[in-house]
């Protein structure tokens, strides 16, 4: 989905969400789940729901690149466990969102995406380079993917969070081995596309938020160049 289609969509729910009548002739069982589906509604806001939107994009947006990054770096497989494409997908995007993992120690935060640019690392980087991404976005929404109090979001910890998406787009292109190589290599263009469009609905969910709870952001004034990334 494009950031363009995905403007729609949340505008589209703002204007439209509410409650639905059940008809008379639906089986009690499905009227009790619906009934249970809507008093839980009841606990969000428009705007939380649309929260929950924007991130479950960019969560989708961060599955597809590691797809792409085994499927171009499939010897990565080799240093870490398990060994196939699912499985690693599945670690991180399963059922519960999960990003920490005995193989990255001690290393947490910002500090994860450095690995899979350490020469002197020797797991898995695409699942490091994922998972650290993915540890932005869960860090930017509290750590959760249930959002009721939207008011305990901070659009500039979703705003970093954009900037440090192309910062890591520039990391992939520009960090080198020492032959010249890529430690991470990617379709010309891809991971940038990837990346940006994960940037591109932070940059918008940062913004609506901030609308909505009266609050600014601040903008930075930021190199990718640098390689500086942006507390969270």
């Amino acid at each position: 989905m494009s950031p363009q289609r995905l403007s729609v969509l949340l505008l589209s729910l703002l204007l439209f969400s509410g409650c639905v009548a059940v008809p008379p002739d639906v089986p009690r069982q499905v009227q009790q789940e619906i009934e249970e589906y809507d008093l839980q509604m009841l606990a969000k806001s428009d705007m939380s729901r649309v929260a929950e939107l924007g991130q479950r994009e960019v969560l989708d947006a961060l599955r597809s690149m590691m797809i792409a990054l085994y499927a171009a770096n499939p010897e990565q497989l080799k240093r870490g466990s398990p060994s196939t494409v699912r499985a690693n997908v599945e670690r991180i995007f399963g059922a519960k969102i999960r990003w920490n993992f005995p193989e990255f120690g001690q290393v947490k935060g910002n500090q994860m995406l450095r690995l899979p640019f350490d020469s002197e690392y020797r797991g898995d980087r695409v699942l490091a380079f994922t998972a650290a991404l993915v540890s932005m976005t869960m860090r930017s929404y509290n750590g959760t993917t249930q959002l009721y109090l939207l008011d305990r979001l901070s659009p500039q910890k979703i705003y970093h969070s954009a900037r440090n998406f192309e910062t890591a787009a520039a990391m992939a292109k520009r960090v080198k081995q020492r032959g010249g190589a890529p430690y991470l290599r990617m379709e010309a263009g891809e991971l940038s596309r990837l990346l940006g469009r994960a940037a591109a609905v932070q940059d918008l969910m940062a913004t609506l938020i901030a609308d909505q709870t009266n609050r600014t952001v601040t903008g930075t004034v930021h190199s990718v160049t640098a390689m500086v990334l942006l507390p969270i």
